[in-house]
């Protein structure tokens, strides 16, 4: 359909040419199905996408490359780029920047893009990051990120530049403790490692912000709702935590902050009662460590439990009931659900075997040895549970042969090498050895210990024990030519 400047001064009159010859058939032959895909798929030539033939070589390669992965159905074959080029006319819709820009911008999340292009969220940041280099290269600035949302924030939705910030605070609890005040920070700040290398530049969010936006939401607060304790309580956590970040860029909150703690208690009266009537609160301390530990347990019908399990005397005495009700209200708190893990706790409180009544200060009551069997079998068994699908999701393959000397020891391979592994449960900061063939295991340096507290699995090894054996103050290990008697 195209006609030389030669042809067209000597015969035609160019715009009849245009009018009756050339527009016609361009109209009809667009709608044709005369082009390959890159996937070798025949479509239309209005649907068809190539390169700006204007562009340079590796600008013309680097389009087709990124317009490839995303539309490979549109996009032409690599080598047949040139062809069309020069076949195709000036008004084709030819691939430029803001065609690639319009592509890029389809989607409406990271994760939709990922899925796409078939790659994680961090490796389709990086891939982006070179689009955003040729956009930028294409374009001479930075406008088309003004005025479109490519650049992912920290959820993955796609924002404009003017609208993210860089990370300068690097710590995700607070921005938690934000958007719990109120303040989404997450939609402001740029995903990690987005824009690297580029000439892309934004604003930084820093401790600042924070202090702004905490100080506002404390000041302009009209009732202290359920999500503005919690962001209280979590904001004087990490003002504990991080002494001197605190101090630093918080110094205020940092020196208010047992004001801040005890306005973000809605219970106030069952605070002061504990006051009142003189609990030791070291020992709600050591519940409430424990039971912060196990989130999943629940404590419906505590005293017929405590009563079954002989650890506690008559509760109609006053003095006794007021204890119960104040460790029941306690572990309620904490969503605690098992006996075995209450008795747990109630051994935590004296650091030992045995329970002091409340009513009479010089008499104990002994867990007696059958209901301590059938705690510590609970507890092996709830450690199993939750340790081997923890080892069977990392590559262990359990074998269906037992070990006869310990219900805690099993045969496993692990790279393609037989090993055994024990298992103990490990609560209270503490586990303990107990069967022969536990030790037995342990002569083979193949031999792995994990320990479980009925929610976290992890594995203990040569180098933590000895760690912990050196806080506490020993520095000698005995051999084995060591002589029992013999001083160290």
């Amino acid at each position: 359909t195209k006609m030389t400047t030669n042809l067209e001064e000597r015969i035609f009159d160019s715009q009849w040419y245009k009018n009756n010859i050339q527009t016609p058939i361009r109209s009809n032959a667009i709608e044709l199905k005369l082009a390959k895909n890159e996937l070798g798929q025949f479509i239309k030539l209005k649907e068809l996408r190539v390169p700006e033939p204007t562009l340079k070589k590796e600008e013309v390669n680097s389009i087709w490359e990124y317009y490839s992965v995303l539309f490979p159905e549109r996009i032409c074959k690599f080598e047949e780029i040139k062809y069309w080029q020069i076949i195709m006319w000036n008004d084709f819709p030819y691939l430029d920047c803001k065609r690639i820009v319009a592509a890029a911008k389809s989607f409406e999340n990271l994760s939709d893009l990922s899925s796409k292009i078939n790659k994680q969220p961090n490796e389709t940041v990086l891939w982006l990051n070179n689009l955003y280099k040729l956009i930028y290269t294409l374009s001479g600035n930075d406008l088309q990120f003004r005025e479109n949302e490519l650049i992912p924030n920290l959820d993955g939705n796609f924002r404009k530049l003017q609208e993210l910030n860089i990370d300068g605070v690097g710590q995700p609890i607070l921005l938690q403790i934000l958007q719990l005040f109120g303040t989404n920070w997450k939609d402001k700040i740029l995903y990690p490692n987005s824009c690297v290398d580029t000439e892309l530049r934004f604003k930084t969010f820093n401790f600042s912000n924070v202090k702004v936006d905490i100080e506002k939401a404390l000041n302009n607060l009209k009732d202290k709702s359920t999500t503005i304790n919690e962001a209280t309580i979590m904001l004087v956590q990490w003002l504990e935590k991080n002494e001197n970040l605190a101090v630093e860029h918080f110094k205020e909150l940092y020196k208010n902050r047992a004001d801040l703690f005890v306005g973000a208690i809605p219970d106030k009266d069952s605070l002061y009662a504990i006051f009142r009537d003189g609990v030791d609160l070291s020992k709600v301390k050591k519940i409430i460590e424990f039971v912060s530990l196990h989130p999943d347990i629940d404590f419906d019908n505590v005293q017929d439990n405590m009563n079954q399990y002989k650890l506690l005397p008559d509760t109609t005495n006053n003095i006794y009931k007021e204890a119960l009700e104040l460790l029941v209200a306690e572990l309620r708190k904490k969503n605690v659900s098992t006996i075995h893990e209450l008795l747990d706790v109630l051994e935590r409180i004296k650091d030992g075997e045995l329970i002091k009544r409340a009513d009479n200060g010089n008499s104990e009551i002994q867990i007696l040895p059958e209901e301590r069997a059938k705690l510590f079998q609970s507890l092996l068994a709830e450690a199993i549970q939750t340790t081997i699908p923890h080892l069977k999701s990392h590559g262990y393959i359990f074998s269906d042969e037992l070990d006869q000397n310990s219900p805690s020891v099993f045969r496993v391979i692990r790279n393609n090498e037989t090993i055994k592994i024990i298992i103990r449960p490990a609560h209270g900061g503490k586990y303990k050895l107990f069967y022969d063939g536990e030790f037995d295991a342990l002569e083979a340096k193949s031999t792995e210990l994990w320990l479980s507290d009925g929610r976290n699995v992890f594995q203990e090894t040569l180098g933590l024990l000895v760690k912990r054996m050196l806080a506490e103050g020993t520095r000698f290990i005995p051999t084995s030519g060591f002589l029992p008697g013999n001083s160290i």
